[in-house]
């Protein structure tokens, strides 16, 4: 027996309106980002073959490290390369797209000559200050018109995570988000939604010091969580350009085989209208 969730009965589809122009910047190119690197890569082919402009930025100043693999997506071969000029070199050759890669620290000015493309802002990193960046970014978002910037996020521990978008960098960004009764206009920011996640990690605190050994289990992952967190934000982008989104959140846990989704309802939705 299928149950069916009530706010996934009264969701409306995202609407981004015209978009001829449409930017990939996949920041932080580790777990999460080196396996989300083909999928944008695929979604500019698309786009292109669809008459659209379409480019991606690969940002990461880390180079690829022995511990790196095999669970992330690089080989022996490229052991001392930046991870972001690894994946642009090998994904633009690929498909045939345009790629550049920055091996630095994501600015927003970066952004700055795209100010009139649809922007989509692919979060891979684990940690406050990198979120806080991105989030910056969403403030260049109209509080009446539809949203230019998007922001989604991916995050996860051992075997859990969650995949998380959304446009609206304050509540009073979604007073118009069903304007437009059959659609939704814009959504909370993962910040918005999970102010923690611009928090320092434990292992960062100053004033918290933590052993070799319990860092390492703090950042143990298993050799699967990066491809479902990356396979679950893949599909969010596939439908947002090429069909239909009615979802905004997705939590997921491979230990106990489960997710759980928040749908673009005015219920579920309107609820971060508020200051919370």
């Amino acid at each position: 027996m299928q149950f069916i969730n009530t706010d996934y009965l009264d969701a409306r589809p995202i609407w981004l309106g015209e978009c001829n122009q449409v930017l990939f910047v996949l920041v932080g190119c580790g777990g999460n980002g080196s396996y989300m690197a083909e999928a944008i890569a695929r979604f500019c082919r698309l786009l292109g073959q669809q008459g659209k402009r379409a480019q991606a930025l690969f940002i990461d100043p880390q180079t690829v490290e022995i511990k790196n693999i095999p669970r992330q997506r690089f080989s022996d071969a490229e052991i001392g390369l930046n991870k972001a000029q690894v994946l642009a070199a090998r994904y633009s050759l690929l498909w045939g797209v345009d790629i550049h890669a920055f091996p630095t620290l994501f600015e927003p000015d970066l952004l700055y000559s795209y100010y009139n493309w649809l922007i989509f802002i692919v979060g891979c990193v684990d940690d406050g200050l990198a979120r806080s960046t991105i989030a910056q970014c969403l403030n260049q978002n109209s509080s009446s018109q539809l949203p230019k910037r998007w922001w989604l996020d991916l995050g996860n521990h051992r075997e859990s995570g969650q995949v998380l978008l959304g446009s609206a960098p304050t509540e009073n960004h979604l007073s118009w988000a069903f304007q437009t009764p059959s659609h939704c206009l814009t959504l909370p920011s993962p910040a918005l939604v999970h102010p923690e996640i611009l928090l320092p990690r434990p292992d960062q605190l100053a004033n918290a010091p933590m052993s070799c050994a319990e860092i390492a289990m703090l950042n143990a992952q298993s050799q699967t969580v990066n491809g479902m967190c990356a396979a679950i934000a893949a599909n969010y982008l596939n439908r947002l350009l090429f069909g239909q989104l009615k979802k905004w959140a997705t939590y997921f846990d491979l230990e106990a085989g489960s997710t759980q989704t928040r749908y673009t309802s005015p219920q579920a939705v309107m609820q971060f209208s508020e200051p919370r």
